[in-house]
């Protein structure tokens, strides 16, 4: 796919752009706002997704079955919707296993941003330092408080993720808008004025007519 292709269709869809980018917006508000709820709602349905993805491994297994490796399949998908019923049915615990998985993940991923980009001190080092340094507190703070953590950490890294998508396509049509606004400018600036003389008399439409028929002839 080109990118003028994919410009002109940013232009040409820029409205329903915009309108999944509000919409992202609002469901990423909502979240935030109700944590709690979206964490254990984002938990069942990480649940719902593992299951519908052992169900599709089980199914792979015995459309290829003659080609060998069928128990290999049949096992992990058997294993994935075991799996994706205990996430979707207990989402507490997991919430909590989860959290604790998230905050580990964000001071191990920070203190190596932190010493790598204080070392190496390439381009624009500090940007990289300060998102290591602010990684390392809220994992810091998330495992701090934890359990009571797990209630809220989920749900506010979906919600945030929802607003920052949204408003990424927000962003994206408002660049198509004007992109169509910029291209229709241009046309109307190419586009011969057209003007159209009404004769003021009769003898001035007589005239006209009398030129046209020896232009004519």
């Amino acid at each position: 796919m080109s990118f003028v292709y994919l410009q002109k269709r940013i232009e040409e869809n820029w409205g329903k752009i915009l309108f999944v980018g509000f919409f992202y917006m609002a469901m990423g508000i909502a979240a935030t706002t109700f944590a709690g709820v979206a964490t254990f709602a984002s938990v069942a349905f990480l649940g719902f997704v593992v299951v519908a993805a052992g169900i599709a491994e089980v199914v792979f297994a015995f459309q290829t079955r003659k080609e060998g490796r069928f128990w290999y399949h049949l096992f992990f998908g058997a294993l994935a919707i075991l799996c994706g019923v205990f996430v979707a049915v207990s989402p507490v615990p997991n919430a909590l296993i989860l959290t604790l998985a998230a905050s580990i993940f964000l001071i191990g991923h920070g203190l190596v941003q932190t010493v790598q980009s204080a070392w190496i001190r390439y381009p624009y080092w500090g940007w990289s330092f300060t998102e290591g340094v602010i990684e390392l507190v809220l994992g810091g703070a998330i495992i701090y408080s934890w359990p009571f953590s797990s209630f809220w950490t989920i749900g506010l890294f979906v919600g945030t993720g929802l607003l920052l998508y949204g408003a990424q396509l927000v962003s994206l049509a408002a660049m198509g808008r004007r992109a169509e606004k910029i291209r229709l400018a241009a046309a109307q600036a190419k586009k011969p004025p057209t003007t159209l003389r009404k004769p003021s008399s009769r003898e001035d439409r007589g005239r006209d007519q009398d030129q046209d028929i020896q232009h004519f002839f």
